[in-house]
């Protein structure tokens, strides 16, 4: 395959995987209102229809075949021929995830082509109701010629039954007749194997798909694309145009050393301002609306609402809302398993909520909301709520915390993430309240963020995930740690304390610990341990903190449900910085999540903040 020829099937893939979504969310705009469906029926059709011209000009002749066969049924929506209805939405829901697994292979493998022999029998149920699957020839023409015979037989047997005389048929003219009907018969089927698309063949223009060959066609470069807006590059373009101006300004105060005067002092504030605002412009390269991952959520609430047979109205709001691409793809497994949780543990049968005294429907909220430090997704129900009750003793009775622990409502919330952790009764085949929480929680951890739940008996849950709008520059708190800088994000902090201002006490084990307002927090120090050399695969070297030196700071962080004070030498200031992964032998060095270039050039190392908050929650087991 040419160059050419791969830039054209990487373009289509790209914008055929868009109008999959556009396919995706028409096909949940159906069975709303009659003018909803008809919009939603046209929009189906577009897709449909541009997708099968463009397949077939890159020469995926197989895949516009099969997109043929679900514009059939598509077609009878539009006519008004076929009425929408759950099994028709479910068909065109299957369609769409069928041509999805078909793209996504043809990006590794340009020659792939994806059984769909019955998918195509379904939709040619539905659309014609009859069954497409290949019939041998003989077996339609034998019993027709056999009804022929039959035919002449009875014809002969009246003819005679008139008269008296001797009735002669021309029996090589009756063969000719029967040898032209057995053709009749044969043509459609054996162009039906050929050319199923016959109606496409006259109404568009022929394309020359590439010339087959005995060789097997290259891979397609498996290269990630996105789809930017002309106005953000536009943008860009103007922006590198002004950092040349400045570039040139400062370059020749440099030559007449001039440098000092108030044009090169100005124009050097101005790399400043251009070079944060080229910053965010490339960054919003990366960012994508939330859309495609609410659609998604809305799919696997109304399959599993389908397969729990619960009634449920789904609500979702903040679409146009952006997080990184990064971020998005991070957290759909952990969005599925709640969505998942709420349908099966959360929301009631119509029967429970009718007794309940709650409206029969159920409802279900998908939303984003723009933050001051990024993106909270929000997944919400009116259904039973969480048992405070319930979890507490769950807990004890697994040894998760002591029976005399008395913790506050937001703590025995945070039980579920621990690992393992539920209340269900039964585990189904959809989720279980809790099972997977645990990796939901360090998910988000991972990217930065922090999770949030409000319940109340009875009432509903909501679960409120914030996570930093890019994982690739953060704000970040820079530490001093044995007169090495560190940098700490900020989302990561939530209090700075002078560790003069708090009294240490020693508790079990030799740890340290301190009031935080009503709540006791144990206290790490991690001065001593940041030499690069040291095997961190060990956790028995924590190292305690020294009580006699005041001159500490204190960041108060958050782990899991769990919250401690790392102590370092003090903080020494705060920096916007550009997250670059560990390469070489210091990738596999624990305790670091990255590394970054600080304002005075210098590189610099990102803690990862829950590795060394849970080094000391596992050195102190049982005793935390």
């Amino acid at each position: 395959m040419s160059d050419f020829e791969t830039e054209m099937l990487n373009m289509f893939l790209d914008e055929a995987t868009e109008s999959l979504e556009a396919w995706e969310r028409s096909c949940l705009a159906l069975g709303k209102d009659s003018q909803s469906d008809a919009d939603a029926v046209a929009q189906l059709f577009r897709c449909a229809h541009n997708m099968k011209g463009s397949s077939k000009s890159v020469g995926l002749a197989k895949l516009g075949h099969f997109i043929h066969d679900i514009e059939e049924v598509i077609l009878k929506l539009k006519n008004l021929t076929l009425a929408v209805n759950p099994d028709i939405v479910q068909l065109l829901l299957d369609s769409e995830e069928a041509l999805h697994t078909w793209l996504t292979a043809l990006r590794n493998d340009v020659a792939f082509v994806l059984d769909t022999s019955d998918m195509s029998d379904r939709l040619s149920m539905v659309a014609f109701g009859i069954n497409k699957k290949p019939v041998a020839i003989g077996d339609i023409i034998a019993p027709v010629a056999q009804k022929t015979n039959n035919k002449k037989q009875e014809i002969v047997s009246e003819l005679q039954a008139m008269g008296d005389g001797d009735i002669i048929f021309d029996m090589d003219l009756l063969a000719n007749i029967q040898a032209h009907t057995k053709a009749k018969i044969a043509a459609p089927l054996v162009a039906s194997e050929t050319t199923p698309d016959a109606t496409a063949a006259t109404s568009e223009v022929p394309t020359t798909p590439p010339a087959a060959s005995n060789t097997p066609k290259a891979p397609a470069t498996n290269t990630e694309t996105i789809r930017v807006p002309t106005n953000r590059i536009d943008s860009l373009i103007q922006l590198v145009g002004e950092l040349s101006i400045q570039t040139a300004i400062i370059g020749h105060a440099r030559q007449h050393n001039t440098l000092s005067n108030t044009v090169a002092l100005d124009a050097m504030d101005l790399l400043g301002k251009i070079t944060r605002e080229l910053q965010t412009a490339s960054l919003g390269f990366r960012m994508q609306t939330v859309q495609a991952t609410m659609q998604r959520l809305e799919r696997v609430a109304r399959d599993a609402a389908r397969d729990l047979n619960k009634n449920i109205e789904i609500v979702t709001d903040g679409n146009g809302v952006e997080l990184d691409k990064t971020v998005l793809e991070r957290m759909i497994d952990p969005l599925v398993h709640m969505v998942r949780n709420s349908l099966d543990h959360g929301i009631e049968s119509s029967e429970d909520r009718i007794a309940a005294n709650k409206p029969a429907q159920a409802i279900l909220g998908l939303s984003a909301v723009q933050a001051p430090d990024g993106v909270t997704l929000i997944v919400s129900d009116d259904g039973k709520g969480l048992d405070t009750a319930k979890i507490l003793a769950k807990a004890k009775s697994n040894g998760l915390i002591a029976e005399d622990a008395v913790l506050s409502e937001q703590e025995i919330f945070n039980l579920i993430f621990q690992q393992g952790f539920s209340t269900a009764e039964k585990v189904t085949s959809i989720s279980g309240r809790g099972v997977g929480m645990e990796v939901v929680q360090r998910t988000v951890a991972e990217l930065g963020g922090r999770i949030h739940i409000e319940s109340k008996f009875g009432k509903g849950s909501k679960f409120s995930i914030t996570l930093p709008s890019s994982v690739s520059i953060v704000d970040a708190l820079l530490v001093c740690i044995d007169n090495n800088r560190y940098a700490v994000p900020v989302t990561q902090v939530e209090e700075i304390l002078n560790q003069s201002d708090v009294n240490l006490e020693n508790a079990l084990d030799n740890q340290v610990m301190f009031r935080l307002r009503q709540e006791i927090l144990p206290l790490q120090d991690l001065r001593g341990s940041m030499t690069l050399t040291e095997s961190y695969s060990s956790l028995n070297n924590v190292k305690l903190l020294n009580k006699a030196n005041k001159n500490s700071t204190i960041l108060v962080v958050r782990y899991k449900t769990k919250r401690l004070g790392l102590a370092v030498d003090t903080v020494a200031g705060q920096q916007q910085i550009v997250v670059r992964k560990l390469t070489g032998v210091l990738e596999d060095i624990a305790g670091f999540v990255g590394g970054t270039i600080l304002g005075d050039g210098e590189p610099g190392f990102i803690l990862d903040v829950p590795f060394w908050a849970n080094r000391y929650f596992e050195s102190f087991k049982g005793a935390a």
